[in-house]
């Protein structure tokens, strides 16, 4: 099952109800851009992940990471996992999406 598409969609979020964690914590995030990932396979399978930080990752999709992923077997994901440890050593990836990306948008 290979990786025929890979698309992302940038999307507003609301800010949640303002919080805070405790005194000398900052508070929820405002409102701001996220985006959705979605992987879609040649058995019509998709996997989607969503993000806060849609404009970074973004950048990230079109300059590197949909090469790296079209034609890559989905089913796969520890070889995913570690393609991206890789190219992070060039690129400096954020971390926190990854990892949660690859585990959901497999099959």
């Amino acid at each position: 099952m290979r990786i025929v598409e890979v698309k992302f969609h940038l999307l507003s979020t609301a800010a949640p109800p303002p919080f805070r964690w405790r005194e000398g914590l900052p508070g929820s995030d405002p409102a701001g851009v996220g985006g959705i990932l979605r992987l879609i396979t040649d058995e019509g399978i998709e996997g989607i992940a969503f993000t806060h930080r849609g404009k970074i990752v973004a950048d990230l999709v079109d300059r590197r990471l949909r090469t790296e992923l079209l034609g890559q077997d989905a089913l796969q994901k520890e070889w995913l996992w570690h393609r991206i440890w890789e190219l992070d050593r060039i690129e400096e990836f954020p971390s926190m999406p990854w990892g949660w990306w690859i585990s959901r948008c497999g099959t």
